[in-house]
């Protein structure tokens, strides 16, 4: 496409067609949206602990289709199962034990009767509390307690020498003659 922009007007056309280029680049696009679904995946186990297999459930699935089971931070695929007549699964996995420290995800994920997608999910923490965080550091109740000893020891060795100096010295520390 040519523009032909006169002499006299230069300045105003060149503004006007890039203040309408800028408008088309800019202008948003409205997209589809993408009809997902959340919900709660069931676990048999109250905390899941790596290599420990557990029953996960859920229901909401359309009839028949495969329902992918995943743990999600670092995804890792642990099955695919096909949900009943009734829209439900319910399969054993085992929670992979190479995980790294810190809060993951394990994610049921298929389609639904109308077409959309379900995400059932549940968070566990690997190595850590229920803060979240990785547990990190040393455990300082041996350390403290070796710590005790050896000052306890020192102390020991201390009030020794001090005795002994005040009984080799004598009465108000004067040297025995």
């Amino acid at each position: 496409m040519v523009i032909s922009i006169p002499a006299s007007g230069s300045r105003l056309a060149v503004l006007a067609v890039v203040t309408l280029g800028a408008l088309l680049v800019a202008a948003p696009v409205q997209a589809e949206p993408y009809p997902m679904a959340e919900g709660t995946l069931s676990s048999s186990a109250a905390d899941l602990e790596p290599g420990v297999p557990t029953t996960v459930s859920g229901a909401g699935f359309a009839p028949g289709v495969d329902v992918v089971i995943t743990v999600e931070s670092a995804p890792v695929h642990l099955a695919t199962v096909p949900a009943d007549a009734a829209g439900a699964i319910s399969t054993t996995v085992t929670i992979p034990t190479d995980l790294p420290a810190g809060t993951h995800t394990l994610m049921a994920t298929g389609m639904t009767a109308d077409g959309g997608t379900l995400v059932l999910s549940t968070e566990f923490v690997v190595g850590g509390d229920d803060s979240g965080l990785p547990k990190t550091g040393y455990p300082i109740g041996l350390l403290a307690s070796l710590s005790g000893v050896v000052l306890l020891g020192g102390l020991g060795v201390l009030g020794y020498g001090i005795r002994r100096r005040v009984r080799l010295s004598g009465p108000a520390g004067l040297a025995a003659e």
